[in-house]
């Protein structure tokens, strides 16, 4: 590949990088440099879509079971998400406490008795949670779906 060749294909890395792409190095040998250079094989470096962030608001007062912590996975605390302020921190309800982090209970049976918003198993599919569900009697959330990340996996 010329000179010419090699700018144009770094701008277009570059370019896409701009537009929200996120450039992963996947060569094997350690590269000096955590971008692409005009030394780089091309091979060595591509482009993938940034992961969209899941919708946690869908959790508000939802009848959902949810996991809230401070950045010590060790200790959880279990509820209902009641609010998210400035969405940065998740509100456990009955508590006037704030936390850092908050989830859906993962690979927890759930009944949709508490579900308090409806069908609430496609309306967590629909904010990018992956769900499996049990002949309309329980669902579980099994994780975020492809390309989605949780919110505080967002590369900023």
């Amino acid at each position: 590949m010329n000179t010419q060749d090699k700018a144009k294909w770094l701008s277009e890395m570059f370019l896409a990088v701009a537009e929200g792409m996120n450039l992963k190095f996947i060569g094997e040998e350690v590269t000096k440099y955590p971008y692409p250079t005009m030394n780089s094989m091309i091979e060595d470096w591509i482009i993938e879509p940034a992961k969209t962030p899941v919708d946690l608001s869908v959790l508000v007062n939802s009848g959902v079971d949810c996991e809230f912590w401070d950045g010590n996975e060790d200790i959880k605390f279990f509820g209902m998400l009641n609010n998210i302020i400035s969405d940065e921190k998740y509100r456990y309800i009955d508590r006037e406490e704030s936390w850092p982090y908050c989830q859906p209970r993962m690979n927890h049976w759930m009944s949709p008795l508490n579900d308090q918003k409806g069908r609430m198993w496609d309306l967590l599919r629909e904010a990018g949670f992956a769900v499996e569900t049990r002949d309309y009697y329980a669902y579980r959330i099994t994780g975020v779906q492809e390309g989605r990340c949780m919110p505080w996996e967002e590369e900023k």
